[in-house]
């Protein structure tokens, strides 16, 4: 890789050029070692948020948001809304007699009184 690509690899990742070359080898490695980790985490954090989400109800979704503010707030609350509603609009919708079918079972099995 030219010095000239590892300038640009160090800028897409958010840092200023002057510090580019300050930098030795090894110091060029650990801030981009540094990088992808704090990527990963971002990516992490979003999935989380877009999991809880799904599987909260609003009130509930807002008790983990406030829980998590502490923290670094994984996905903005004003942005999970539209993930959700896009995400909620390209699922299938299905009775239980289809989805008991897909899974093996007999339509007629019997409920539970979970799902009661």
């Amino acid at each position: 890789m030219t010095i000239e690509r590892l300038a640009v690899a160090f800028v897409a990742a958010g840092f200023e050029e002057a510090q580019f070359w300050r930098l030795t080898l090894r110091a060029y490695r650990r801030w981009m070692r540094g990088a992808e980790e704090r990527r990963r985490q971002v990516l992490l954090h979003h999935a989380e948020a877009t999991r809880a989400g799904s599987l909260l109800g609003e009130e509930a979704y807002r008790s983990w948001v406030a829980a998590v503010r502490g923290a670094e707030t994984r996905l903005p609350e004003e942005a999970l809304g539209g993930v959700l509603a896009r995400a909620g609009a390209q699922i299938e919708q299905i009775s239980l007699a289809e989805a008991l079918g897909k899974m093996g079972a007999p339509a007629e099995a019997p409920m539970s009184a979970e799902l009661e």
